[in-house]
């Protein structure tokens, strides 16, 4: 039985469906699996209405000990904030800003230069003034390939 409903509670949408469509300005702006949407967002856009998203830009990516794959990539990449993660370290380049208990996660603001990065993560080993090391364990698939440097 084909059924459509129509939310904006993004878990129920994720676990209810088998596709799902996201639209934005009153048009369809993609039609795929919910891990498909998630993770190979068609837009920025879309990715945002998603959840929140960071952007790498080239000069961030230098500083976290990122560099493309292609030297000729040089546009801004996207992670999500569950897909980065923080290590303490005296000498990183992160600074944590704050850190707010949100139920099933920490989420920590993280100060890298000029850049604020989301981060979610389990544990709550980290306070404001920490310093800390930024790594990104998966970054949006429509956006250029990225490797550690």
């Amino acid at each position: 039985i084909t059924t459509i409903s129509v939310t904006h509670d993004l878990t129920e949408a994720f676990v209810m469906s088998d596709r799902i469509g996201i639209m934005l300005d009153g048009r369809l702006v993609q039609y795929d699996t919910a891990g498909e949407i998630y993770h190979n967002p068609s837009s920025v856009e879309a990715a945002r209405f998603l959840g929140p998203v960071n952007r790498l830009s080239p000069a961030l990516c230098h500083t976290l000990g990122l560099a493309f794959d292609r030297p000729e990539q040089d546009g801004d990449v996207f992670a999500r904030p569950e897909a980065l993660r923080v290590a303490r370290d005296p000498d990183g380049p992160g600074l944590i800003e704050s850190v707010t208990f949100v139920g099933h996660y920490i989420c920590y603001e993280v100060r890298v230069g000029e850049d604020l990065l989301l981060v979610f993560d389990l544990d709550d080993e980290f306070k404001p003034g920490d310093r800390v090391r930024v790594m990104v364990t998966r970054y949006l698939r429509s956006q250029p390939s990225i490797r550690a440097s």
